[in-house]
């Protein structure tokens, strides 16, 4: 999406895409991060679902995967990026896929 942080040899800060230009804006009590709000606009559009390139311990334990997970809640639009660990490529796999076949973790 564009939407994280750009460091440049600077060490100016930007985002990569400027519609992203309000995600550091503070937010209401009750109200969606405004990262989750594009987040969750662009899953809502999707025809082909999230592609997650790197699945980790920290990611999954973190706010932003339970914010992902708990409020998209279309597991079937998750794919995630499985490399191979030897010369080949990797593959992508359905996180409904991942869940059933420990052999991909």
């Amino acid at each position: 999406l564009g939407m994280g942080l750009h460091i440049n040899e600077a060490q100016e800060m930007r985002r990569w895409n400027p519609i992203f230009s309000d995600l550091d804006q503070p937010r209401q009590p009750g109200e969606y991060p405004p990262w989750f709000k594009h987040y969750k606009e662009a899953a809502e559009e999707t025809k082909h679902g999230l592609l997650i390139l790197q699945l980790t311990d920290s990611y999954l334990q973190s706010k932003a995967c339970r914010w992902e997970f708990g409020y998209i809640r279309k597991p079937e639009l998750v794919h995630v990026y499985v490399p191979s660990g030897d010369n080949s490529p990797g593959r992508i796999v359905k996180w409904e896929e991942l869940m059933e076949d420990v052999e991909l973790c």
